[in-house]
């Protein structure tokens, strides 16, 4: 049976310059699986780069609850934005704000963390899915923090 070897790159659409080098990377034959943030500016443009590259690629959602706006209304996650609407955690600083808050606070954070990655994974399946399954994995690696890691599965649950 002949292997496969993936290579596989994240962050595609953080930036037009990250982005432009994954794309020739794909060209070249180097890459051939991405991971996708879908809450920039630029996502659009992003996806119609990605759909034009001379290879079919692999793609999963990069889910990002640290850097840029939220796709959620900012009233939705305010405890995840900052006054500009940005979001304002790092990994460290998510995971400690949950550990150290109260049990009504938890569920709040839950209940904003869930909203955002929902509302991330109805982006990205709206222009990436097509048939192929949902995959997914984080920015920052915040799908390693417990309680993010849980929400995920209770969404798998609806998302397939």
């Amino acid at each position: 049976m002949k292997g496969i070897i993936n290579v596989h790159v994240d962050d595609y659409g953080l930036g037009t310059e990250i982005s432009n080098n994954i794309i020739d990377s794909i060209n070249n034959g180097i890459v051939n699986s991405v991971s996708i943030i879908c809450n920039t500016k630029d996502f659009n443009e992003n996806i119609n780069k990605l759909k034009k590259s001379n290879c079919d690629v692999r793609v999963s959602l990069h889910l990002n609850l640290v850097e840029g706006s939220p796709l959620a209304l900012e009233s939705k996650v305010n405890m995840l934005v900052n006054k500009v609407g940005e979001f304002r955690h790092s990994f460290i600083s998510l995971w400690l704000k949950y550990i150290l808050s109260s049990k009504k606070k938890k569920i709040k954070i839950r209940d904003q963390i869930r909203i955002e990655i929902a509302n991330q994974i109805e982006k990205y399946s709206e222009y990436c899915m097509g048939s192929s399954p949902l995959r997914l994995d984080s920015h920052m690696h915040l799908h390693m923090i417990p309680f993010i890691f849980d929400i995920i599965i209770e969404l798998s649950e609806h998302y397939k």
